[in-house]
């Protein structure tokens, strides 16, 4: 793929969505090493499995891509085994591998050695990533504020414990507790350094968020949705008042695609769409739900944001 500073104003936008399906999809096995093979690709099985078969597939399942997030020309995956792996473009430290001054992109996918085994990831998008370990904490790499060829190598965030997911936007990050409760912190965007966690009033029993350009949307355990708008000033974080959003069916997950416009599995396996008011003060839709191909059952629904690449 080629880079240009000509690609002005080109849009990306699409839906991927999980249907119930016997089929297995699974990643195919590659050889030990830091360094995935490039001939690697995504393999399906769709007939039984012989026993010598279901065997490799056993022994397979830890190099399995379980989660992959994207960004502008790059893209992070985490494997069943909890290791992490980046490839895509390296021009702002966006992949998190020390030398950057000397590896401008990774065509292939290496892994981030210094992290342990995580859970989840997440990214901004413009090259900062978080993650959650399996004991709860939180990690940190990826490219730092203001610098142009530098990364910020893998590290623990201080203060944080007890996460189980996390959402990230440019300036200000997300973490959802495991008892369902939500913290909230900004990065500093000259050192690059996150500050104190706060925990955010108004949300409680939570269990999953999102986050799209200043607004974070969170899901919690009865499947009603709540929205609330962040920002910052003069190096303060300011939240506003979370509001649930009216006339939506009972959730099972979300995923956002900008700050207004949605979608959401219910329990049954329906995709509904809808719009939000503009507004962070009321709860009220601009667009009502619209299921999207009923004759579907679907577990999860995934949007990825609207971005302009420059």
């Amino acid at each position: 793929m080629k880079y240009s500073h000509f690609m002005q104003g080109v849009l990306l936008s699409a839906v991927v969505v999980t249907a119930v399906s016997p089929h297995s999809f699974a990643a195919a096995s590659t050889q030990p090493g830091d360094r995935m093979d490039a001939a690697a690709r995504l393999s399906v099985s769709i007939s039984a499995e012989s026993p010598a078969a279901s065997a490799s597939s056993t022994a397979a399942l830890g190099t399995a891509f379980v989660q992959v997030a994207a960004g502008n020309y790059y893209s992070v995956g985490l494997r069943a085994d909890g290791s992490v792996w980046t490839w895509g473009r390296n021009l702002l430290g966006e992949l998190g591998i020390p030398d950057t001054t000397a590896v401008s992109s990774m065509v292939a996918p290496v892994r981030l050695n210094t992290l342990p085994p995580l859970n989840s990831i997440a990214t901004d998008g413009y090259g900062y990533q978080l993650g959650v370990a399996r004991d709860g904490t939180v990690w940190e790499w990826g490219s730092r504020p203001g610098y142009v060829r530098e990364t910020q190598v893998p590290r623990a965030l201080p203060g944080l414990s007890g996460i189980s997911q996390v959402t990230t936007l440019q300036k200000y990050s997300f973490g959802l507790g495991s008892d369902g409760s939500v913290k909230a912190w900004m990065r500093d965007q000259k050192s690059g350094d996150s500050g104190q966690p706060i925990s955010v009033s108004g949300l409680k029993n939570i269990v999953q968020l999102q986050s799209t350009s200043d607004y974070i949307y969170a899901l919690d355990s009865a499947g009603s949705v709540w929205k609330l708008t962040v920002n910052a000033s003069e190096n303060q974080l300011h939240l506003s008042v979370p509001v649930r959003i009216q006339g939506l069916p009972a959730l099972k997950q979300i995923s956002m695609q900008h700050a207004y416009d949605a979608y959401g599995v219910d329990g049954s396996g329906k995709v509904w769409n809808w719009s939000t008011q503009a507004s962070s003060s009321t709860g009220k839709l601009y667009v009502k739900p619209v299921s999207i191909q009923p004759s579907l059952q679907v577990r999860n629904v995934y949007v990825p944001p609207v971005m302009r690449c420059w």
